[in-house]
């Protein structure tokens, strides 16, 4: 009986082990659907405590964090009903700022965690936590919950990735890039999927460009537009390729199994027009 117990005890907690498994099933499929990273850790953890609940594990944690996590499913809208509109729920009222639908967030998954601070749900709200304060500028807040995470969660834990992701952009927003770099390389070294490895490169990228490498900074988003086709980081580089396009700068061409330069659309010019090649470089001409 001793033995059972203990073996019971050992036992991961519903609510944790829900939510590694529909991680897993989404971090998989996530670039095919377009799902960004902050949807996918509300639907996880939403999904994993209503789960736990309805199962009658008696998971009062995971259903407090879940009841908490349903604050980020509500719209922002600075509308105002409809005279005629049907009544709305309070807890289902649209936000008017998304400051305060973060800071209503931040307060409800407190107050969770407060009520079962050594349950492993309280310990996976960390990463919803810190990415609202992150979204509200509290960047030291926010690390502090990432780094919470890292310290206290599992350490086979797939999620612990997205605390990984989360201290990176606090880096990035704090300006700075060398720690930014780091937690970014970290991530691509120990992500699990490839759909957090393209972010990681895409934040990669954004620091180049932040810090004037212009050049470098095209060639990476190029890079990641090829590695990655289809996935939210590569639409995010296409569109920043654009914006550095306008500015004449332009991913390097890629040269060809003969050794001359590949076709090259960014160096074309109409009929008449003086060549202007990006940067100031001369035209690539194929060897003949």
């Amino acid at each position: 009986m001793a033995t059972a117990k203990k073996e019971e005890l050992r036992e991961p907690d519903p609510f944790l082990k829900a939510t590694v498994q529909l991680w897993d099933t989404l971090a998989t499929h996530a670039p095919k659907i377009g799902m960004g990273l902050a949807g996918l850790v509300v639907v996880l953890m939403v999904f994993a405590g209503l789960s736990a609940h309805e199962k009658g594990t008696r998971d009062e944690a995971g259903a407090a964090i879940a009841k908490a996590l349903q604050i980020a499913e509500r719209p922002v809208s600075k509308e105002e009903p409809a005279a005629d509109a049907e009544p709305v729920d309070a807890d289902e009222k649209p936000f008017k700022t998304d400051a305060d639908k973060q800071t209503a967030l931040i307060a409800a998954l407190t107050e969770a965690r407060a009520r079962f601070p050594t349950a492993e749900a309280s310990i996976a709200a960390l990463l919803p936590l810190g990415n609202a304060q992150l979204r509200l500028g509290k960047y030291d807040e926010a690390a502090k919950s990432y780094q919470a995470y890292l310290a206290q969660g599992p350490r086979e834990d797939a999620l612990r990735s997205l605390a990984q992701l989360g201290l990176a952009h606090v880096a990035e927003a704090k300006k700075d890039y060398p720690a930014a770099a780091a937690a970014y390389d970290d991530l691509m070294k120990d992500a699990p999927h490839a759909f957090l490895k393209d972010m990681a490169s895409l934040g990669k990228a954004s620091i180049l460009e932040a810090q004037g490498q212009k050049q470098q900074a095209a060639d990476a988003f190029q890079a990641i537009k090829d590695g990655y086709p289809g996935s939210e980081a590569a639409r995010e580089a296409n569109e920043r390729i654009t914006n550095l396009g306008m500015a004449g700068i332009h991913p390097t061409p890629k040269v060809s199994p003969d050794g001359g330069a590949a076709f090259n659309p960014a160096a074309l010019t109409l009929p008449g027009a003086l060549p202007t090649p990006a940067n100031g470089a001369t035209l690539p001409v194929p060897k003949q």
